[in-house]
Protein backbone atom coordinates (compact mmCIF):
# COMPACT_ATOMS: atom_id res chain seq x y z
CA UNK A 1 0.00 0.00 0.00
CA UNK A 2 2.81 2.41 0.84
CA UNK A 3 4.52 1.75 -2.49
CA UNK A 4 1.31 2.66 -4.31
CA UNK A 5 0.96 5.85 -2.28
CA UNK A 6 4.57 6.85 -2.91
CA UNK A 7 4.16 6.14 -6.62
CA UNK A 8 1.05 8.32 -6.74
CA UNK A 9 2.86 11.09 -4.84
CA UNK A 10 5.85 10.97 -7.23
CA UNK A 11 3.64 10.99 -10.30
CA UNK A 12 1.45 13.82 -9.10
CA UNK A 13 4.48 15.90 -8.05
CA UNK A 14 5.98 15.47 -11.53
CA UNK A 15 2.70 16.46 -13.17
CA UNK A 16 2.41 19.51 -10.90
CA UNK A 17 5.98 20.58 -11.70
CA UNK A 18 5.39 20.20 -15.42
CA UNK A 19 2.12 22.13 -15.14
CA UNK A 20 3.85 24.94 -13.25
CA UNK A 21 6.61 25.11 -15.86
CA UNK A 22 4.11 25.27 -18.72
CA UNK A 23 2.13 27.96 -16.87
CA UNK A 24 5.31 30.02 -16.41
CA UNK A 25 6.15 29.70 -20.11
CA UNK A 26 2.63 30.78 -21.08
CA UNK A 27 2.95 33.80 -18.80
CA UNK A 28 6.24 34.68 -20.52
CA UNK A 29 4.49 34.59 -23.90
CA UNK A 30 1.65 36.74 -22.60
CA UNK A 31 4.02 39.26 -20.99
CA UNK A 32 6.04 39.48 -24.19
CA UNK A 33 2.89 40.16 -26.19
CA UNK A 34 1.67 42.80 -23.74
CA UNK A 35 5.03 44.60 -23.77
CA UNK A 36 4.99 44.70 -27.56
CA UNK A 37 1.44 46.05 -27.63
CA UNK A 38 2.34 48.72 -25.07
CA UNK A 39 5.27 49.70 -27.30
CA UNK A 40 2.79 50.06 -30.18
CA UNK A 41 0.65 52.37 -28.10
CA UNK A 42 3.70 54.42 -27.09
CA UNK A 43 4.78 54.66 -30.72
CA UNK A 44 1.32 55.88 -31.71
CA UNK A 45 1.27 58.49 -28.95
CA UNK A 46 4.75 59.71 -29.90
CA UNK A 47 3.82 59.97 -33.56
CA UNK A 48 0.62 61.88 -32.77
CA UNK A 49 2.51 64.25 -30.46
CA UNK A 50 5.18 64.95 -33.09
CA UNK A 51 2.92 65.44 -36.09
CA UNK A 52 -0.37 66.53 -34.51
CA UNK A 53 -2.01 63.76 -36.55
CA UNK A 54 -5.10 62.03 -35.33
CA UNK A 55 -4.46 58.50 -34.11
CA UNK A 56 -4.56 56.07 -36.99
CA UNK A 57 -6.35 52.79 -36.23
CA UNK A 58 -4.69 51.02 -39.15
CA UNK A 59 -1.22 51.99 -37.92
CA UNK A 60 -1.97 50.54 -34.51
CA UNK A 61 -3.46 47.38 -36.01
CA UNK A 62 -0.37 46.87 -38.19
CA UNK A 63 1.91 47.26 -35.20
CA UNK A 64 -0.14 44.81 -33.13
CA UNK A 65 -0.12 42.36 -36.06
CA UNK A 66 3.69 42.55 -36.03
CA UNK A 67 3.58 41.70 -32.32
CA UNK A 68 1.49 38.63 -33.11
CA UNK A 69 3.87 37.64 -35.92
CA UNK A 70 6.83 37.92 -33.54
CA UNK A 71 5.15 35.75 -30.92
CA UNK A 72 4.25 33.16 -33.56
CA UNK A 73 7.86 33.21 -34.74
CA UNK A 74 9.22 32.34 -31.28
CA UNK A 75 6.56 29.77 -30.34
CA UNK A 76 8.73 26.86 -31.53
CA UNK A 77 11.39 27.95 -29.01
CA UNK A 78 8.84 27.88 -26.21
CA UNK A 79 7.61 24.48 -27.36
CA UNK A 80 11.16 23.15 -27.44
CA UNK A 81 11.82 24.33 -23.87
CA UNK A 82 8.61 22.71 -22.65
CA UNK A 83 9.36 19.40 -24.39
CA UNK A 84 12.92 19.40 -23.03
CA UNK A 85 11.65 20.12 -19.52
CA UNK A 86 9.18 17.24 -19.73
CA UNK A 87 11.81 14.86 -21.07
CA UNK A 88 14.33 15.86 -18.40
CA UNK A 89 11.84 15.50 -15.58
CA UNK A 90 11.42 11.75 -16.04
Amino acid sequence: MRSVQSCIARCSARAENIGAFIQAEMERIQNRTQRCMMACEDEMQDKVAQTNEKPNQRMLENCVAKCADEVIRVLPNFRKRIVEYIENSK
